[in-house]
């Protein structure tokens, strides 16, 4: 699938909030603007849109277990509070990343990937994070580029309900859902991710017909 690396998304997780943020630039080239309360710890600027070329060249995107709402561990204090905290201790830890929902081999296993984020979110990324899920909550009926979402319903890292209610909100003529039962957070790995596998290549071989991505 070397050939798809310009016209097709794979995002999980973290990696899947922005990944959402990006495909909808990518399919109506959304204009992005950066403010902040605070001038000690933000400087205004303008991102430009993306190009004509790369959005010709789109075609949609994999989402798997992406972070849309957060966990329940997360309190409502520190959401609020995020933002003071991010301008004045960027650079603290405010919480661990896990890989995986389960203290099992597989969590040990998903220890050991160095494509893996481990260890604490700093302040300032978790703001950002907040923010982008807050816009992305906003905006579910703007999301219309094409999609295949997989997530399973016992995910505790992510919370499922965030991936369900994208999919029941977005205006997207070419979207999959596939919920998955009884599997985590992490589903390139857990048991039976034959099923998983199998989606999100079946989607990339009907999405790459075309001579776009020839």
């Amino acid at each position: 699938y070397k050939r798809q690396v310009s016209t097709q998304s794979t995002w999980g997780s973290l990696g899947g909030t922005l990944g959402i943020q990006l495909s909808r630039r990518l399919s109506w080239g959304m204009p992005h603007k950066r403010s902040c309360l605070s001038f000690r710890c933000c400087r205004r600027r303008v991102v430009p849109t993306m190009g004509d070329d790369w959005r010709l060249r789109y075609l949609g995107s994999v989402l798997i277990c992406p972070s849309i709402l957060l966990p329940a561990s997360v309190g409502r204090l520190l959401v609020a509070a995020s933002a003071a905290i991010a301008c004045l201790l960027p650079s603290v830890g405010v919480g661990d990343v896990r890989s995986s929902d389960q203290d099992d081999p597989l969590h040990q296993y998903a220890l050991k990937d160095k494509m893996q984020f481990q260890g604490q979110v700093r302040a300032s990324t978790g703001r950002q994070l907040i923010k982008a899920q807050q816009d992305i909550t906003r905006s579910f009926g703007s999301i219309s580029f094409p999609y295949l979402l997989l997530h399973g319903d016992a995910d505790t890292t992510c919370p499922f309900e965030g991936s369900q209610r994208m999919h029941e909100q977005s205006t997207s003529s070419d979207a999959e859902f596939l919920q998955i039962p009884g599997m985590t957070h992490n589903l390139m790995y857990d048991a039976g991710n034959e099923v998983v596998w199998n989606a999100v290549l079946d989607w990339l071989d009907r999405h790459c017909e075309s001579e776009t991505c020839q």
